[in-house]
């Protein structure tokens, strides 16, 4: 999500006068603006995040590969940047199919595998390294894991026990695909905390330049 946004605090009737006498702090007035705003939309969207997805890691916090980041701008380049460079968020954002990319081991076909209660108790708990499906389904046997298709997909099993004790509990759900809606809203909520206090930010800015110029 990217803001830039270019407004004057001075009345008609003084901004030629201003732009002769300021012009030069202009740039400077407005990229510190910008850059004070974004930080302020930064801030807001960080934190969203919690309240908007059960986090599990977090991936969100700035100044990390995923995180809430932010690009500032400079005299020459009157633009703010605030991103995240999570593939997952674009789905968010915009809503959609979620769709399998690679083959799921033990079925055999691209599918989805959503975890059942049995080995995510905790819906904010990540799935245990022991069930991670590349490696743990790759071993049906040593695992006791076989999968039943289904016409909605179909289930992943794990036998336990022995003889009459013995039990099967679901472990995963197999779906082709997953219904993905669009709540993550990034764009719209961050450009409306810019424009709400961009105005404000430039006022005091553009005062401070005009204090500290150096005017003949």
């Amino acid at each position: 999500m990217a803001t830039e946004l270019t407004v004057s605090p001075f009345p008609p009737e003084k901004l030629l006068e201003n732009m002769r006498k300021f012009g030069k702090q202009l740039p400077f007035a407005e990229s510190v603006a910008l850059n004070k705003t974004g930080l302020k939309v930064q801030a807001f969207e960080v934190k969203r995040m919690p309240r908007t997805f059960r986090i599990r890691k977090p991936w969100f916090k700035p100044r990390t590969k995923f995180g809430i980041n932010m690009k500032f701008a400079n005299k020459r380049n009157l633009q703010a940047s605030v991103f995240s460079r999570a593939p997952w968020l674009k789905k968010q954002e915009e809503g959609g199919a979620k769709r399998p990319q690679k083959t799921t081991p033990l079925v055999g076909k691209k599918k989805l595998l959503m975890p059942a209660k049995e080995i995510r108790k905790n819906k904010t708990r990540l799935i245990p390294k022991k069930f991670s499906p590349s490696t743990f389904l790759k071993k049906p046997d040593k695992n006791r894991v076989f999968f039943v298709d289904t016409p909605g997909g179909g289930l992943i099993l794990q036998r336990k026990g022995k003889g009459k004790n013995s039990k099967t509990k679901v472990i995963f759900f197999v779906e082709d695909q997953a219904r993905v809606p669009a709540i993550l809203k990034f764009e719209e909520t961050g450009e409306a905390v810019a424009k709400k206090i961009f105005q404000r930010e430039f006022d005091v800015a553009i005062k401070f330049a005009m204090k500290t110029a150096n005017v003949k």
